[in-house]
């Protein structure tokens, strides 16, 4: 029996500065099955945003996040709306988690009705596996950059994506003089 629903996806981009003056964000909603919001730590340029966000067929919301100082979160808003959504929250890395799991703590508060996070580099230091635990995530889903096998023992949450094939793929077209870009819209299976 197949099941059809209907829901919004939201993209939520969380941008980390030391300054107010440097930080910028963007996602998208669109009915698709869920919601989500995702969070790069450097400052995202609202063009790419705008494009990945057209490309899935998503609207945005934004948290706005400024550091005082490393690993010390001073204040983080949330602009938009994450009410009765899945919200994603996308990151390039984290490291002791302390930003994504305050961050899913503001989620949830704010409405969402899961939350994921998606990161590129799971460093996972010090406290980072007992955050994860102890925040509300459905999933924590990295690439196999860094070995996970011994953080996957002591969290379940946390699910690996193996990114080789596409990262030989990127080599290859580098040393034979092809365009890189190409994988952004082919991905190699």
């Amino acid at each position: 029996m197949l099941l059809r629903f209907r829901a919004s996806l939201t993209f939520l981009w969380i941008t980390c500065t030391r300054s107010p003056r440097s930080c910028s964000g963007f996602g998208r909603t669109s009915p698709i099955g869920g919601t989500a919001s995702s969070c790069p730590r450097t400052r995202v340029e609202p063009k790419r945003v705008t494009s990945i966000a057209d490309r899935l067929n998503v609207e945005f919301a934004l948290i706005h996040k400024e550091r005082k100082k490393a690993n010390e979160v001073d204040r983080m808003v949330l602009v938009g709306d994450v009410k009765n959504r899945v919200a994603i929250l996308v990151d390039d890395m984290a490291d002791t988690c302390g930003t994504i799991c305050h961050a899913a703590d503001k989620l949830i508060s704010a409405g969402a009705t899961k939350v994921y996070a998606i990161l590129t580099h799971g460093i996972f230091s010090g406290p980072a596996i007992s955050r994860i635990n102890s925040a509300p995530f459905e999933a924590v889903v990295v690439t196999n950059t860094i070995p996970q096998e011994d953080k996957m023992s002591h969290c379940s949450k946390i699910q690996v994506i193996d990114i080789s094939m596409i990262l030989a793929e990127a080599i290859r077209r580098t040393h034979n003089g092809e365009s890189v870009s190409y994988l952004f819209s082919h991905v190699p299976l």
